[in-house]
């Protein structure tokens, strides 16, 4: 990219790429997403961890600019830190002297702004928000309470849902600091986030707080029941500060707008979520799913699990009955010998012989755990910075960062990272049944030597993205006993994540 920048260089990111051009000696691009005040949005595929992902690129006049460049990318790597799956996924942050972007997890699906204008009545139902504000609650109470990062840019246009019904939360932390940087360079007044969607607080500048998000999920809601946010006309920056919106029930009205009647509860709450002062909003997210009496993703998965072991339980509480009852269990234990005779009648003299296989089973990692059942069965996607490092899990060498494992046993393991030059990673994961468990990308630290031969590391390895879910090492705890062989499930090493 060369030539003058026009304007004020916020441009600049449109021009100069082609489909099927390589950038950064990584990605190649394979068509345009989205284009906007702050740059374009390309889809590309990650030629090093051989999948699609969604390219940003960054005003040029951003990259320009060594200090707002910087500021950028430790802000960018903060956003690391989330991994819900309800959140798209940051993996890195790349640049150089001409041109500059953010590659983030690639969202095959809509907008909830696009999918509201492609409704019949151009609103949606709140039947219909349901299952995805549940998962925005999760999303943004996960954010807010473990990750300790605002989005501060909530609407629906960040707001995305794929193939399979999920709710995505685009742009945590992105837009707030690409709008807050274009500012400072341009001197224009600064705002992190959208107008239409922002608090009172915001609109006056004051430092960013969980309940600037709480007030924008309710003019979210609002323009998704209604088709307008409370306040798109006129003195906006007045009314968001002064005037109090008309229920969602007498704006559709207002805008002749058809549909079903507005739930009692949800004018409640959206009215609460758009208090003026802040105080007087629900406190958090958990809260708004509570007053709209929602389940939350966590409660549908432990409702699911506890349908799953009920079938375990009736078998229990039979064995329990048989015990409490001797005549019944003599007679039980009659019955299963007769059906164990017949079994052997039937393939001892009736069947001919098999012959035995002489196929070895192969080996295991075996989770330290007492218990497991035959389905419960996970997985682990490990990558590093560098890549190429050998990984270990359960004693055995699995093959090089990144890779995936599948077929795993719900459990601990201990994992091991090691590549020459860096000083190795050993820690104890958890692998829980029916997931998948993301550890990010783990930096390695560079081994630096001293004098008289001795080695010296500089500070601790460094763990880029880590979920809640990944279980660290301490050092009041003992380490991870080594796994017994045992054979079963196979872990199955594949060099790439299997996609987002």
């Amino acid at each position: 990219m060369s030539g003058e920048t026009p304007g004020n260089g916020l441009d600049a990111t449109t021009r100069d790429f082609a489909n099927g051009q390589k950038v950064f000696n990584r990605y190649t691009l394979i068509k345009t997403l989205g284009r906007g005040g702050m740059g374009v949005v390309w889809l590309a595929h990650d030629d090093e961890l051989e999948r699609n992902v969604a390219l940003k690129f960054l005003p040029e006049l951003i990259v320009h600019d060594r200090a707002v460049l910087g500021d950028m990318k430790r802000e960018t790597r903060r956003s690391l830190d989330l991994t819900h799956k309800n959140i798209v996924r940051i993996y890195d942050f790349v640049h150089s002297d001409q041109s500059g972007c953010i590659s983030m997890e690639y969202v095959d699906g809509d907008t909830l702004s696009n999918l509201r204008a492609d409704k019949p009545h151009k609103v949606f139902e709140t039947h219909d928000l349901k299952d995805w504000t549940s998962q925005l609650c999760d999303a943004l109470d996960y954010a807010h309470n473990h990750a300790r990062i605002i989005h501060r840019d909530l609407k629906p246009a960040n707001l995305m849902v794929n193939k399979r019904g999920d709710l995505k939360v685009s742009d945590f932390g992105i837009s707030r600091s690409l709008s807050d940087s274009v500012s400072m360079l341009t001197m224009e007044q600064g705002r992190s986030g959208t107008l239409v969607f922002m608090s009172p607080q915001q609109l006056d500048g004051e430092r960013g707080s969980h309940l600037d998000d709480i007030y924008s999920f309710g003019a979210t809601a609002y323009e998704l029941l209604t088709s307008k946010p409370p306040f798109s006309s006129g003195n906006v920056d007045r009314q968001i500060r002064e005037k109090i919106p008309p229920s969602m029930t007498v704006r559709r009205t207002e805008l002749e707008v058809e549909g079903e009647p507005i739930d009692e509860t949800w004018e409640r709450v959206v009215a609460a979520c758009l208090a003026k002062d802040p105080a007087r909003r629900p406190q958090s997210f958990a809260e708004i799913a509570q007053k709209l009496e929602i389940a939350s993703p966590k409660t549908v998965r432990a409702r699911q699990a506890s349908e799953a072991k009920s079938t375990g339980g009736g078998l229990l509480a039979s064995i329990l009955a048989l015990k409490s009852n001797p005549m019944a269990l003599i007679g039980a234990g009659a019955a299963i010998l007769f059906i164990a005779a017949v079994a052997v009648w039937s393939f001892g003299f009736r069947k001919p012989a098999q012959p035995a296989s002489t196929t070895a089973p192969k080996p295991v990692a075996v989770a330290n755990t007492e218990t497991r059942g035959a389905n419960e069965l996970g997985g682990v996607m490990v990558n590093t910075s560098p890549s190429r490092a050998t990984v270990t899990l359960g004693g055995m060498d699995a093959g090089k960062s990144p890779i995936t494992f599948k077929g795993i046993h719900a459990g601990k393991y201990p994992l091991r990272i090691s590549l020459d030059g860096y000083t190795p990673v050993e820690r104890e994961i958890e692998v829980k049944a029916g997931q998948f468990v993301d550890l990010g990308t783990i930096a390695l630290e560079r081994v630096t030597g001293m004098a008289g031969g001795s080695r010296h590391v500089t500070e601790p390895p460094k763990v880029l993205t880590e979920p809640s879910n990944v279980l660290n090492e301490r050092k009041d705890e003992p380490p991870p006993q080594q796994p017994a062989k045992a054979t079963g499930q196979t872990v199955v090493p594949l060099n790439d994540f299997g996609g987002g």
